[in-house]
């Protein structure tokens, strides 16, 4: 394969390919793509104050960290209650149905104390009639 024109480095464009990385100085050190942060100590000040250290501008997050953590939110909202939890919210719910159910039966005996007058006005009126017409036809 090394004889192959496929694989062969002089074959790469005008028989010479440029290298993917550039050395910065004589020492043959390779330049990353980030920029070092610098950190400033002066060894030549008498009050031995040191500089505040530079931080490396932070990165954005990634596609797949976000998506991730949205995951985890999503199983910590879904996860279940603990037992203290379950019963709270169950006594919770047991007292508003009780409640709901006291004011429905206030609601039923008011409305049953109102058709009780109806009946009673009913039968009032009735009896007056019958009163007048026997009045009335004597």
């Amino acid at each position: 394969m090394k004889d192959c024109p496929k694989h062969d480095s002089s074959s790469k464009v005008h028989g010479h390919q440029a290298p993917k990385r550039q050395k910065s100085n004589s020492t043959g050190e390779y330049t990353g793509s980030t920029n070092t942060p610098e950190f400033g100590i002066s060894l030549d000040d008498d009050d031995d104050d040191i500089q505040a250290e530079q931080e490396p501008p932070s990165r954005q997050m990634g596609r797949d960290k976000a998506k991730s953590m949205g995951r985890d939110k999503a199983k910590a909202k879904g996860k279940a209650m603990s037992s203290y939890d379950y019963e709270a919210k169950k006594l919770s719910l047991v007292e508003e149905l009780a409640e709901t159910n006291r004011v429905k039966k206030q609601a039923i005996e008011q409305f049953d104390q109102k058709i009780d007058k109806f009946y009673d006005l009913e039968y009032r009126k009735i009896m007056l009639n019958f009163i007048f017409k026997n009045i009335i036809n004597k």
